[in-house]
């Protein structure tokens, strides 16, 4: 007579990112009718940050605040027999966006340069403007702008990203406009 014990397999997902302060989920759902039992932990006891369900489930929520190896054992209650394994959630920062100081147009200079300089920089960021009257530049940090209104730079790097704005308001009128005829 031969006896067959089904060993339990433990996937504890492939490796992830996410951006500071935001949830993954890892883990797999449970296979199968048996119910194992699920023990999530660091290493660093009693630092699991757990969202939504508990650690005794097969796919958790997570969000660390720095790289973080997260371990899942799996337990056969029957058997006693279990399985390790392990997954590593890398922790990326969104780079700092800086729109500039407010600034308004004038009869003498109806374009502008909006002066995003002091955002991060570097070859894996980018810069994307939005507004009402981008001239050029809506993808460097200092577009040309030719109307009033709000604008908005995201500036993305690492999958992670950050916004801000900046207030361009309208020429003031000139002493033409209040000579009466």
């Amino acid at each position: 007579m031969t006896i067959t014990v089904d060993e339990p397999i433990a996937n504890a997902g492939t490796d992830q990112s996410v951006c500071g302060g935001g949830s993954v989920l890892i883990g797999n759902d449970p296979i199968g009718e048996h119910e194992n039992d699920y023990a999530w932990s660091t290493g660093d006891a009693g630092t699991l940050d757990l969202q939504g369900g508990g650690q005794d489930h097969g796919q958790i929520s997570v969000v660390p605040t720095t790289n973080t190896t997260y371990t899942v054992t799996i337990t056969d209650p029957d058997t006693g027999c279990s399985a390790t394994d392990e997954v590593l959630v890398t922790v990326g920062n969104a780079p700092t966006a800086d729109a500039g100081t407010n600034q308004q147009l004038a009869c003498e200079t109806p374009t502008i340069t909006l002066d995003g300089s002091n955002s991060d920089s570097g070859p894996n960021i980018t810069y994307a403007w939005a507004g009402p009257g981008i001239v050029n530049g809506a993808t460097t940090d200092s577009p040309s702008v030719n109307q009033a209104g709000t604008y908005t730079v995201t500036d993305t790097g690492s999958g992670c990203s950050s916004t801000s704005t900046v207030v361009v308001d309208p020429a003031p009128p000139s002493n033409m406009d209040f000579i009466r005829r």
